[in-house]
Formats: C-alpha cells, sequence, structure tokens
C-alpha cells in the first residue's frame, strides 16, 4: 500500500526525492507513534552504520519525510523537535538549524548525522576521539558515504505537507512499511 501510494503521490507532484542537509531535518510529532527520538538509540546505530562502513545509498533509501508546513502550522513541528533537544540538554544530537522537513523514516540516521556535526559526546569509544566527541573527520576519510551524508545530506522521498494534513494515517501506513514503530 506504502509503495502504490507513493508512486501515485509523485504521479501527481505530491511527492518527489530532494537531497537535504541533516540540520535541516527534523522529526515529524506523529513519527513513532509521538515519541521523541532517544539519543542512546541515535548513537547505537550510528555504531552499528559506522561498524558496516557506512552506505549513502543504504542511509537514502528508507529517509521519508513530510514537507515543513508554512506558518503558523509549523509550530507544534518545531516545539517537538525543540523537546527532543531539551531532553538531553542538547547532549546526544544538537538542534535543528531551519525545519524544512519532518522525518517519518530515517530520522535515526540522520540525528546521528547531526550529532557528528554537531561533536556531541558519545558512549561508543570507537566513534570518539580524546575528548569522547564525535570525530566526524576522523570517521568521514574512511568512509565516503559518510562524507557525502555529512557534506550534502541524504535523498529524500518529501511529502508536500498538505497531503499529510489530508491524509494523516498515510503517516502510519509509511510509517509501518519503513519499519519504523513506536519503542515500548
Amino acid at each position: 500500500a506504502w509503495e502504490q501510494a507513493r508512486k501515485v503521490l509523485k504521479q501527481h507532484d505530491l511527492a518527489w526525492s530532494q537531497l537535504m542537509r541533516c540540520d535541516f531535518v527534523g522529526v515529524h510529532p506523529c513519527n513513532r507513534g509521538g515519541l521523541v527520538l532517544q539519543g542512546a538509540e541515535v548513537h547505537q546505530l550510528g555504531l552499528a552504520h559506522c561498524s558496516a562502513g557506512y552506505s549513502w545509498d543504504m542511509a537514502s533509501r528508507g529517509a521519508t519525510a513530510v514537507q515543513s508546513p508554512p506558518a503558523p502550522e509549523d509550530a507544534e513541528a518545531a516545539q517537538f523537535n525543540q523537546l527532543m533537544v531539551d531532553l538531553d540538554d542538547g547532549r546526544w544530537f544538537p538542534a535543528v538549524t531551519q525545519l524544512a522537513l519532518l522525518s517519518i523514516g530515517g530520522g535515526h540516521s540522520n540525528a546521528f548525522l547531526r550529532a557528528m556535526k554537531g561533536g556531541c559526546p558519545t558512549p561508543h569509544s570507537e566513534l570518539a576521539n580524546s575528548d569522547g566527541v564525535l570525530d566526524a573527520g576522523h570517521l568521514a576519510t574512511t568512509r565516503p558515504g559518510l562524507a557525502k551524508a555529512l557534506e550534502q545530506g541524504l535523498e529524500w522521498t518529501v511529502l508536500h505537507w498538505r497531503v499529510a494534513a489530508a491524509y494523516p494515517r498515510l503517516i502510519d501506513v509509511g510509517q509501518a512499511a519503513l519499519n519504523t514503530k513506536p519503542s515500548s
């Protein structure tokens, strides 16, 4: 159902592919059943990606987002994304620079890229420099896909914000298809 919906939306210019820098992508308030991203999960996924060599293609494959709505409808999304940063005092990943997209798939991967760019502390020594923070420069030198993701961002499937407003259950369908589910 998700692939069919995506295909129809693309045919009618209501969905498209777009490169977007990681610091311009937040998380949709309905993502994961309304649960915020967990910093420890973000860094654990980042460790798994880096240990496997980091594939830009694989990281982009499930990256799906809704275009951020215009003001004042964007206030809820902005508050939700700030809440995630505030819960961990900005320690696990920094705030979004500009809220252009709201992820429904690929949010953890994108948040890890933001954490790397922000030089955030990490509990994983394999990813840290001698100060215990993420060392993007060092990690990206041996992982060209990671270097590309940090420089250009991921390639996102983007849904027009009006589609999500008109069909809010479509976000749930997309998340189920992308294997994103609320944590218990």
